[in-house]
């Protein structure tokens, strides 16, 4: 079980299937738009919406992150 997702984790991102040029691109508009989001943050801190949309960020980094850790385990050991 383990062995599969990482598998498909690293299908995921280093793959040239249809899937994984989709969740690639995915991940390039994700990136981007957090980055314009901490660009614009230091405008919009006093707003109610912005620590649940920094908070949702850290998850998805944190998401991430992992994610790729996953990655380089595969990567490393094969």
């Amino acid at each position: 079980m383990r062995s599969r997702a990482r598998s498909r984790v690293r299908a995921l991102y280093y793959g040239h299937t249809q899937s994984a040029v989709r969740f690639q691109g995915l991940l390039l508009v994700l990136d981007l738009l957090i980055i314009g989001f901490f660009i614009v943050g230091q405008f919009i801190q006093d707003l109610p919406w912005f620590w649940i949309v920094d908070a949702a960020i850290a998850g998805f980094l944190a998401i991430d992150l992992f994610a790729r850790l996953l990655r380089s385990a595969v990567s490393s050991a094969g």
